[in-house]
């Protein structure tokens, strides 16, 4: 009886969490797909485009298929079929951050590799060009010596070369600067520049604009905090102007993405402004840098945004992550669902339009998001059973709600 007894109790409670993912999950009911790809190690998805060919193109990296991890590049079409999978590395790390479409065609992933670093504890900054088809062109390592290099972001200038944005960070001093490094489509430097301090820099993303290019990181400031920074830059690298955004906590900048009238939406975090421990932040900005306004989203625990487009109706478009937060009597959280993938969409005034978040029990990030059509893809990971391994994750979902 006692057996008996268990027995349904156990599944009630399997009911009752199945209850519990199928809730949040379909709290948006705008969902089209929501597709896992991966192993059994870690699989997690950092960016993602649209192909000149109409097909969607997510790059990550993964350790289920090697001993190793290496950059994973997946194809797919708007129905969520793969077209091509593929991964590309060494003997030891590799991570990719960015990835973009060339103006010849093909494809070029930046990240960072340890495989040919010089001594442990060394990062490489990592280019990889491959064709339309996934094959590999070509691959450059860039090193410093004694230091940790990431590549963070890449754009295309108008003559066909790249400007790659990273963090490189000395082992002997343990500070960290921004890099900028110009190259050619054969990847050979052209110049490269360092901005930084005595304090941390660190780099988010990069955009193209009319003057130059425009870098969003983050600055730590006195009294140990940090501030969103936003750093403008000529086309050869000369600064134009910088400015920081935020209070007296920490705030992070990760995205940015520039509005048909010139005007610029920065992304990340804010802990000075939030309601919980820390709230997604949205800024805009004119052309001078000046702030026009600025919206946390978010709840009473964490939520971040990793990326920011602005759509064709010429909306915000933000994807990250939100945290539910489930307090005991002394108000800490005692939820074990872990994050879901928040997106929102904002008008140019930063009123909010919807809100929606996806996900069940474990944790679900979206890194990166884009719009085919009229629908919405996003890419990031999923660890929904709770253990070490996690999986690739591609969500699509209608951007026309009426649907």
């Amino acid at each position: 009886m006692h057996e008996i007894s268990a027995i349904i109790s156990q599944c009630m409670k399997f009911v009752f969490l199945s209850l519990i993912f199928i809730f949040c999950f379909t709290s948006f009911n705008q969902v089209v797909f929501y597709k896992k790809i991966g192993g059994k190690n870690y699989d997690a998805l950092a960016d993602i485009l649209v192909t000149r060919s109409g097909d969607l193109l997510a790059v990550g990296r993964t350790d289920s298929y090697s001993q190793d991890m290496n950059i994973n590049l997946i194809k797919f079409d708007t129905q969520g079929n793969i077209i091509w999978d593929r991964t590309y590395g060494g003997n030891e790390t590799e991570g990719a951050s960015a990835i973009i479409q060339t103006q010849e065609g093909g494809f070029l992933v930046a990240g960072y590799s340890d495989s040919n670093a010089e001594n442990a504890n060394e990062n490489d900054v990592w280019l990889l060009k491959i064709n339309a088809n996934g094959e590999k062109e070509w691959e450059r390592f860039y090193k410093t010596p004694d230091s940790i290099d990431e590549a963070q972001g890449l754009v295309e200038t108008e003559e066909g070369n790249f400007l790659i944005v990273g963090n490189t960070t000395s082992l002997s001093a343990g500070n960290t600067d921004i890099f900028v490094m110009k190259v050619n489509k054969k990847g050979d430097i052209l110049w490269q520049k360092k901005y930084g301090e005595i304090e941390g820099e660190q780099a988010g993303h990069i955009i193209s604009t009319s003057q130059g290019f425009m870098i969003i990181g983050s600055k730590e400031i006195p009294k140990k905090r940090w501030d969103m920074w936003l750093l403008h830059i000529d086309k050869q690298g000369e600064i134009l102007w910088n400015q920081n955004y935020g209070g007296s906590d920490n705030e992070m900048g990760n995205a940015l993405a520039i509005m048909p009238d010139g005007s610029y939406v920065l992304a990340g975090f804010t802990y000075t402004y939030a309601e919980g421990s820390l709230d997604a932040w949205v800024v805009k900005i004119n052309q001078k840098g000046e702030k026009i306004w600025d919206k946390t989203l978010g709840g009473l625990s964490t939520d971040e945004v990793f990326d920011v487009i602005i759509t064709k109706e010429k909306n915000i478009l933000i994807a990250g992550y939100t945290d539910m937060y489930v307090p005991d009597k002394n108000y800490n959280n005692t939820s074990n669902n872990g994050n879901d993938v928040l997106v929102a969409l904002l008008d140019a005034n930063g009123n909010e339009l919807w809100k929606e978040i996806i996900g069940g029990l474990g944790t679900q990030r979206a890194y990166g998001i884009v719009e085919k059509d009229e629908a919405y893809f996003l890419a990031g990971y999923a660890d929904e059973n709770g253990n070490s391994g996690t999986d690739h994750l591609i969500i699509k979902i209608n951007s026309n709600r009426d649907k």
